[in-house]
């Protein structure tokens, strides 16, 4: 290129150009050829682009298939397509034992997970797994051991997998499994050293050998208390980076309703030029704390969305003293606060209230009024049903319904209070209901 420059400008000042404009063109053309190419290559692209785009609209399952089997091994790029997929509304079925493979596999539309996909799972380990299923499935854990290697499939590799929910369709909760794994190892062990030698003990029966050689074991799990599921989550997120078989926030979907939260999108300054106010929910993601200057304690929070977007969260030392206890107790939060708008990277709230969603009747500062939207057509029975659930509260009250086709609102003289057993009932009724926090 510093040969080209200096034929590039003797041929510029032999045509009257000036040689220091002439230079400079040069310099914009040859900061270009960094990633210049010509037509042959630019073709070439085109068609790949076309082609995958004709993949992804007419067999979206096959194609992020590839993808994220294709980046299996890197996490941070499988969970980003895995999230991709799930927002295409492709169901992704966690991993089983005897039925997924070692990639990802996509099935009627769906993705099923591959082993693969999950953490301190080797090859080598895969690849023993699937020599031994393919002569039979598993039937137990005890099963599964006596028959793979485990020398390759070690301690570490089966928990994982039981923290995956790859055994979930074998015998046993996740946590009996986990718990009881040494002492089905080393179940597993004797019997397969019994199943070499041909031995049995004194008084086996010839039944019990049957058994054995068919893959029952009648195994006794120990009595345990299960995961809650707070704790299976996070153990499942921990192996394979992603919420395979729920999501958290998904308990929460009928709640999310009443309330009116909004999506954790940039939101511009309204016409006045002030900052807006929202209002979202979203689960507790990752949690940064900071000592101010004066010495005071705040923290920047993330909260994720179902579909994965995030928003970050200031909380200022005075709210911070009021919800540090539950950010170590509590999942899913609600927050209400001022968009942040000079962040054009993330969403940014500068939180006014922060609470988890479990604690929203009993910690939220003040909830504006309920309102119950009443259909085209009610009842007096329909009334009187909502009535014998109301109890005397601090939360005003008010009914939506049409008239002579305009819409109206009555609000009552009574107060109420809310709880979520008081709405799960409302919702039984032919009603719809929200809550302006």
């Amino acid at each position: 290129m510093v040969e080209q420059r200096a034929l590039f400008l003797e041929g510029a000042k032999k045509r009257g150009f000036d040689e220091q404009k002439a230079g400079e063109l040069f310099d914009l053309m040859a900061y270009f050829a960094g990633y210049g190419f010509n037509k042959s290559h630019s073709a070439a692209y085109a068609l790949i682009a076309y082609q995958t785009a004709y993949f992804k609209s007419h067999f979206p399952a096959e194609f992020m298939t590839c993808l994220i089997s294709l980046e299996s091994g890197n996490p941070d790029a499988m969970v980003m397509y895995l999230q991709e997929a799930k927002s295409m509304g492709i169901k992704i079925i966690q991993p089983d034992i005897n039925a997924s493979s070692i990639e990802f596999d996509a099935v009627d539309g769906a993705i099923i997970f591959g082993l693969q996909g999950i953490k301190n799972v080797g090859l080598a380990a895969l690849n023993n797994i699937m020599e031994v299923r393919n002569k039979k499935q598993f039937t137990d854990l005890v099963d599964f051991c006596t028959r793979v290697d485990l020398r390759t499939v070690n301690k570490r590799v089966i928990e994982s997998l039981i923290c995956s929910g790859a055994f979930d369709t074998l015998p046993g909760s996740r946590a009996q499994k986990f718990n009881d794994l040494a002492k089905i190892m080393e179940t597993a062990t004797e019997r397969k050293k019994e199943l070499q030698t041909g031995q049995t003990s004194l008084f086996g029966s010839i039944c019990n050998r049957e058994q054995k050689e068919q893959g029952q074991t009648n195994y006794t799990f120990s009595s345990c208390t299960e995961w809650t599921d707070k704790e299976k989550l996070e153990r499942e997120k921990d192996v394979t980076g992603f919420y395979v078989s729920e999501h958290p926030l998904s308990v929460y979907q009928r709640q999310l309703t009443w309330f009116n939260v909004k999506p954790f999108d940039i939101l511009p300054p309204d016409s006045t030029g002030k900052e807006q106010v929202t209002t979202g929910c979203g689960l507790l993601k990752t949690r940064k704390d900071i000592v101010t200057k004066k010495g005071e304690r705040m923290a920047f929070i993330q909260l994720e969305e179902l579909n994965g977007t995030t928003a970050e969260i200031v909380v200022f030392p005075k709210l911070f003293k009021v919800v540090e206890q539950w950010l170590s107790e509590y999942q899913v939060f609600i927050v209400k606060g001022t968009v942040d708008c000079t962040s054009d990277k993330i969403c940014k709230i500068k939180a006014e209230t922060l609470v988890p969603i479990d604690l929203i009747f009993e910690q939220w500062p003040r909830i504006s009024d309920l309102t119950i939207e009443l259909p085209e057509h009610v009842t007096d029975s329909m009334l009187k049903q909502i009535q014998t659930l109301l109890t005397p509260g601090p939360v005003q009250l008010q009914f939506a319904f049409n008239e002579n086709n305009m819409k109206l609102l009555l609000e009552t003289h009574e107060k109420i209070k809310l709880t979520f057993g008081l709405l799960e009932a409302l919702s039984k009724q032919p009603i719809n209901i929200h809550i302006n926090l």
